[in-house]
């Protein structure tokens, strides 16, 4: 079971998805594990995730960011 509770706190202090899953990812989280702390945090729906993630790194497009996941998890 994931511990989500740090960004949690940064939620409760009015940081928004982007903000948090930025930190998240500063911390060293996976893919698999943003997408849950997003989806458990915020109620993202997965395609909300992805497109919470795609913004927050700046990436051109959603299917840049897809393919970047898809990546990630072939490792």
């Amino acid at each position: 079971m994931d511990d989500f509770r740090r960004y949690a706190a940064k939620r409760e202090d009015g940081q928004d998805a982007q903000s948090v899953y930025r930190a998240a990812r500063a911390d060293g989280l996976d893919t698999p594990a943003c997408i849950r702390m997003l989806r458990g945090l915020f109620g993202c729906s997965l395609a909300e995730a992805k497109a919470t993630m795609s913004a927050a790194d700046g990436a051109a497009s959603l299917d840049e960011t897809q393919s970047r996941i898809a990546e990630e998890l072939d490792r």
